[in-house]
């Protein structure tokens, strides 16, 4: 082998691992793009939600002071947890903010996957058009011969 066609092969090499990477580069990019809008959007969507809650036990707290202070200490203690907000809020809220995570990461997760499929796929798929390239061009060949044989035949057979 001479010095270049080795330095042909790594320099078409470097060129295809080259493209591969800036496939990669891309795909990688648009799913960051992707993770990052689906973050911000559940981001707001759980401050909004959080913040409605925090507002109405806010509200609760003031309001089960005011009347702890107008029924007196008598009342409070014979009865303390009725001074308190509801406690289907705070669950509320528990289950909104853990169903909201989730939803997060199961849309982050299918991203990911996307991703790394559309990454290796398009590995594939040029491997693959390859092949058929290389395929179709030895049944040309082939065709090509078969062609002339049948003609050669012919000639043969008129003569």
């Amino acid at each position: 082998m001479n010095l270049q066609t080795l330095v042909a092969d790594v320099k078409s090499r470097a060129q295809q691992l080259n493209a591969r990477g800036q496939k990669v580069a891309k795909v990688s990019l648009d799913s960051l793009k992707q993770a990052n809008q689906i973050v911000v959007d559940r981001s707001h969507t759980l401050l909004d939600t959080q913040a409605a809650t925090s507002r109405s036990l806010l509200e609760s707290a003031r309001a089960g002071f005011t009347k702890a202070r107008n029924d007196g200490v008598k009342a409070v203690l014979a009865a303390p947890t009725s001074y308190l907000p509801a406690r289907d809020k705070f669950t509320t809220l528990l289950t909104d903010t853990r169903s909201a995570l989730t939803q997060t990461r199961d849309e982050l997760v299918k991203v990911a996957k996307n991703g790394y499929s559309a990454a290796t796929h398009e590995d594939v798929a040029t491997k693959v058009k390859k092949a058929a390239s290389k395929v179709t061009r030895t049944a040309k060949k082939s065709a090509g011969k078969a062609t002339k044989a049948a003609k050669a035949a012919v000639a043969e057979v008129k003569a």
